[in-house]
């Protein structure tokens, strides 16, 4: 970091830099350093393997610049994150603005986007608040900012992923030219439609995004999941004692109905067995007298 540290550290602004790698990520980072300061790879390689911070005085400010690896097309997913929270070491002040760049000549797609969006939420869902989106290669459309918005609307209609990311982003976005044929009064311009973003979003959020605040968040995130988590057990416990209970009166019904399903003695048999009975009973008496008719007479 350079040693242009003014006495009064909240007078800096302090920018963060994300984007997919070859979006021309560092070549802005130059540009609003006035300088260059960042290497700028040649091809589709990213150049950036670590944060790397830069701090100049320029257009009258204090700017901090910190400059991140490609986090969107990485195949190690842990590395980039875990080089992105370290970003936040990097801005002993609070960050600003967090400014994802994009080339404005290539097609979006929803996985892009869901790659953007899973960037930015690595700091949080509070960063949002934050993010500018800045297109570049401008001269795609000759830095014409009305050509590019028809362009942009028409994407955003094909593109339900990309609508809601700008609107998530709250459609904060800026068109910039860093190529080598750039125009540089036309390049001036755009970078303070830039500065006059991060000073809008500053106003909306006047306390700058700490890494106390990620810390927050992140504790946040974890009580939610928890009681999400617990939730899902006790409704789990639930389930398991709804389905013993039905599981129970299953058991019984089929008691009940296997002991319907036993043969029980129909209405003639009850009478045959009364009858015969009963005959037994007054057929023994009349036996026994009988004889003793027989006895007295014979």
């Amino acid at each position: 970091m350079s040693a242009e540290q003014p006495q009064d550290s909240s007078q800096i602004t302090t920018v963060v830099l994300m984007s997919k790698t070859g979006s021309g990520k560092s070549s802005l980072a130059n540009t609003l350093l006035n300088e260059k300061s960042f290497e700028v790879g040649n091809g589709m390689r990213s150049q950036t393997k670590k944060c790397e911070a830069q701090m100049r005085t320029v257009r009258g400010r204090s700017l901090l610049v910190v400059d991140t690896p490609g986090t969107m097309d990485s195949k190690d997913v842990n590395m980039p994150q875990g080089e992105l929270l370290r970003t936040l070491n990097k801005c002993p002040c609070g960050v600003d603005a967090f400014l994802v760049v994009a080339r404005a000549d290539v097609r979006f797609t929803n996985e892009e986007c869901q790659a953007i969006r899973q960037t930015v939420d690595v700091f949080g869902p509070e960063s949002c608040k934050r993010v500018i989106v800045v297109f570049s290669r401008g001269d795609h459309f000759d830095n014409d900012i009305n050509e590019f918005k028809e362009e942009l609307t028409a994407a955003r209609e094909e593109i339900p992923e990309l609508d809601k990311m700008m609107k998530d982003f709250g459609d904060r976005y800026v068109l910039m030219d860093n190529g080598k044929k750039r125009d540089t009064e036309v390049q001036e311009r755009q970078v303070a439609s830039l500065m006059g973003l991060i000073d809008e979003v500053s106003k909306l959020n006047p306390s700058k995004y700490l890494k106390k605040d990620l810390e927050k968040q992140t504790e946040e995130r974890k009580r939610r999941e928890e009681a999400e988590a617990q939730k899902q057990r006790d409704e789990a416990k639930k389930m398991d004692k709804m389905k013993a209970k039905v599981k129970l009166l299953e058991e019984q019904q089929q008691l009940l109905n296997a002991q319907r399903q036993q043969p029980q003695p129909g209405f003639v048999d009850i009478m045959s067995s009364i009858g015969q009975g009963a005959g037994a009973i007054l057929a023994s008496p009349v036996v026994g007298v009988a004889k003793l008719v027989d006895s007295a007479f014979g």
